[in-house]
């Protein structure tokens, strides 16, 4: 079952309540049962082997140095023997292909290893119940295949039972039985995908543009008569139709002005450790949003922080040629220090009025009293994205900047993006492709530590069959390769 629902619409807080040890505080009203117990009465040890939890921070649950002592950990907590954990281990990591990793450290691994190491190190506890709470959030398109094609596999090989609570849906639909909306603490929607999924689009809910572009986009021009749960079924009902391609151009003129440049940059974190970046060089013009693409592990963010000079390269020139910028790290919880949001975003430096406009278009009115550390993570998120906005900054660095936002909010930032952009640098590391093709002027991809491209984002995602949207491949089959929901014409219709 997938869950998913706007910012602070509750999702969070009900899986965590499927879980007693780490439920909110508070009062509860109302009764849960785990088969026919109720789960409050359910024994520690009960709760630990027969309801397993995973979270969207891979690193965060990681409790051990290597990987098979991170899968023993639970077990001994049991007080199982020796012998019976050294078997689960094997069969578990057989069943999910990690045996590679079980002797490595697993700070040596990259994001979607460990989110495959903190679902083996759960289900070798064999629990009854899978609950994950956005866990493809932070893994690139390859890792979040390999995670999402394990969850399947432990659905419907072993009969556990999965719900998921994700914002963006692509590519997840095609596992789930059933889906569940939740808008402002209720339930918006529930039952079978397709149903609920058409039902959004009947009723014109806000949600429906929560799903994936190639489920919108088919749903539209069959007037709700088609919904595609994957991208083959997409595929197959393009593939039948004529597509119209509207011209989009939302370019900016060419700006000769370079912002920042490298030049065979060299960059590691000890003296001991590989290079994370390699003769690498690259320039960036100003005016314009530099997408930055790549797996999990490959730089990324190391790139980010040596432009924002956080980090200095060992070797190579960089050149910024920018008074001030501003980096989005991809954790956003080093960015706090203060009691409240309202005193978070007075930290910037800026005047009330400006504080009062930032809380207004990052939809923060409501939270502005509290802690940022007691808020949504995606709330959150958008705290920490008013901070930078605050800056006003000559060049804007982002790290996953969509990460745990509903898609109404990253709609709303590709706007603030293009309104910032005029003579500023706008530098992205993301893994949501429909959030990057929306944004991107110049796109490069990051292996083996060199940066490759320039590239015209049409040519990048039109050329590419993993990094890039479901809707380039779905249309392919068509004989008309769109990008972008914009890319389409509907009759009758202007999106």
């Amino acid at each position: 079952m997938l869950v998913t629902g706007p910012n602070g619409s509750g999702k969070s807080t009900l899986l965590r309540m499927l879980k007693p040890q780490i439920s909110p505080a508070g009062e509860l009203k109302g009764s849960i049962t785990f088969g026919e117990t109720d789960i409050r009465s359910m024994s520690m040890e009960e709760q630990v082997s027969r309801i397993g939890f995973i979270s969207q921070d891979p690193i965060n649950q990681i409790v051990t140095d290597t990987v098979e002592e991170e899968m023993a950990f639970g077990l001994e907590s049991l007080r199982m023997s020796h012998d019976s954990i050294s078997v689960r281990i094997a069969e578990t990591s057989a069943f999910l292909g990690i045996e590679e990793l079980l002797h490595k450290r697993c700070l040596e691994l990259s994001g979607g290893e460990l989110q495959l190491v903190n679902l083996a190190s759960v289900m070798v506890m064999r629990p009854e119940l899978l609950i994950l709470d956005e866990p493809v959030t932070q893994l690139d398109p390859l890792s979040s295949e390999r995670f999402m094609a394990a969850l399947e596999r432990i659905n419907r090989e072993l009969g556990t039972t999965v719900i998921m609570a994700e914002h963006n849906l692509s590519g997840l639909l095609r596992a789930a039985d059933r889906l569940l909306v939740l808008e402002d603490g209720s339930l918006k929607g529930y039952g079978e995908v397709r149903e609920v999924v058409t039902s959004l689009y009947r009723d014109d809910a806000s949600l429906f543009a929560a799903l994936p572009a190639y489920v919108r986009c088919c749903l539209r021009l069959s007037k709700g008569g088609i919904c595609p749960k994957d991208v083959r079924e997409a595929a197959r009902y393009l593939s039948g139709i004529e597509l119209r391609t509207a011209v989009v151009d939302n370019k900016p003129a060419a700006d000769t002005h370079v912002s920042v440049r490298g030049s065979h940059l060299y960059m590691r974190y000890t003296r001991d450790s590989e290079d994370i970046l390699k003769d690498l060089s690259f320039e960036f013009p100003a005016g314009r949003t530099i997408a930055v693409f790549g797996i999990n592990g490959s730089g990324k963010s190391t790139l980010l922080r040596t432009i924002s000079g956080i980090l200095k390269p060992y070797y190579g020139r960089l050149d910024v040629r920018v008074d001030t910028s501003s980096l989005l790290p991809q954790d956003n919880s080093t960015l706090f220090s203060k009691e409240t949001v309202r005193d978070e975003l007075n930290a910037s430096g800026s005047s009330d009025r400006t504080v009062t406009d930032a809380a207004e278009l990052f939809d923060l009115n409501d939270v502005l009293s509290r802690h940022p550390f007691d808020i949504s993570s995606g709330e959150r998120q958008r705290v920490a994205l008013a901070k930078i906005w605050l800056r006003n900054s000559d060049m804007i660095l982002m790290d996953e900047p969509t990460r745990s936002l509903d898609n109404t909010f990253r709609k709303k930032l590709t706007g603030l993006i293009r309104e910032r952009k005029t003579g500023k640098t706008v530098i992205i590391a993301s893994h949501d492709m429909e959030f990057m093709a929306d944004n991107a002027d110049i796109c490069y991809f990051l292996h083996d530590g060199k940066l490759i491209g320039p590239y015209d984002p049409d040519a990048f995602f039109g050329e590419n069959r993993y990094f890039t949207t479901g809707l380039s491949i779905a249309s392919s089959r068509a004989g008309c390769r769109l990008i972008r929901e914009d890319d389409l014409v509907i009759p009758d219709e202007t999106l």
